[in-house]
């Protein structure tokens, strides 16, 4: 799954690593792929979370595995914009809406895996 999301956001990117302006990052994240991601990974990882304290999630690593790595993804993706837009505004960042539901994004998964 690690894998898998990984090669997605590799392939997903453009070659050149411009930075994302509030505006751009908006319309990046209301992309009709970024949604079906989400979506999936959001199932996913809600299966997963809820296999994990059954007999199949003592039993298979992988489940834990599985749900860390959808979790890690988030995170990742999150920290990326969040550094996008540092990078590009650095203190103004915080009087853009966008800002918060990225924070809020980030900081759960970061917490949840430690």
């Amino acid at each position: 799954m690690s894998i898998l999301g990984a090669v997605t956001v590799v392939l997903s990117a453009s070659t050149s690593d411009r930075r994302l302006d509030p505006h751009a990052l908006i319309e990046a994240i209301t992309q009709q792929a970024f949604l079906v991601l989400t979506i999936v990974y959001v199932i996913g990882a809600t299966i997963l979370v809820s296999l994990s304290s059954r007999r199949i999630g003592r039993d298979h690593v992988i489940i834990d595995v599985g749900a860390c790595a959808l979790f890690g993804g988030f995170t990742v993706l999150s920290t990326k914009a969040f550094s996008s837009l540092l990078t590009k505004e650095w203190v103004a960042v915080f009087k853009e809406w966008i800002t918060y539901p990225i924070l809020v994004v980030s900081g759960p998964f970061c917490f949840s895996l430690q």
